[in-house]
């Protein structure tokens, strides 16, 4: 049971607002998370993939101002295993998109797992000229959403689905990808736990 998954990588979605910290209700959306539940695992279920559960925040989604950092943590619970399954997310802000930090591992985990994403985080530095500092509003391009539209889209939602947010548009290939993402980065990483587990 050490193993644990993570994926890295950088999504151009431009410029994220962090103005609205005050105005993301994120009960609202872990609400609106477990209503779109039965949707999303018929889908997972024709595919044939196990079926998802949030059962809550494992860690309730809190921005950094000094780092521009947001952190969240959700509980989930897979129709084919007793144990929980921890999915960790960081998001650094940058000038022009965020870098996205996505660990998966048992819902015990949370400890280390929270102290190798701060760690990972801490080290991580955007190129000169990059970083959320070096925006410029006259030039650069915005994202369509905010803060609480991050832990949406990150949670496999519509990012204009979050209270913070308008409405955007063209978000359904990007749902699609975040809900396949988890799905395979889940398999892998369960396998993971069976054979580092085996004799």
């Amino acid at each position: 049971g050490d193993a644990w998954g993570a994926v890295v990588r950088y999504e151009d979605i431009g410029h994220v607002a962090d103005d609205r910290v005050a105005a993301a209700d994120y009960d609202a959306l872990l609400e609106k998370m477990r209503t779109m539940e039965d949707k999303l695992n018929r889908s997972r279920a024709g595919q044939g993939y196990p079926t998802i559960t949030v059962s809550g925040w494992a860690e309730r989604p809190h921005y950094e101002p000094a780092n521009h950092s947001l952190v969240w943590a959700r509980d989930l619970a897979f129709s084919d295993s007793v144990k929980h399954t921890l999915n960790y997310e960081v998001r650094l802000l940058g000038r022009d998109g965020v870098l996205s930090l996505n660990f998966l591992a048992a819902i015990d985990r949370l400890p280390q797992i929270r102290e190798a994403a701060a760690t990972i985080a801490a080290r991580t530095r955007f190129d000169p000229g990059a970083s959320y500092a070096d925006f410029d509003p006259d030039r650069d391009r915005r994202a369509a959403y905010g803060l609480a539209g991050l832990v949406a889209q990150g949670s496999g939602l519509d990012p204009a689905s979050a209270p913070d947010t308008g409405r955007s548009l063209a978000m359904i290939a990007a749902l699609a990808i975040a809900l396949v993402a988890l799905t395979l980065l889940t398999t892998f990483y369960r396998r993971r736990m069976g054979a580092s587990s085996a004799p």
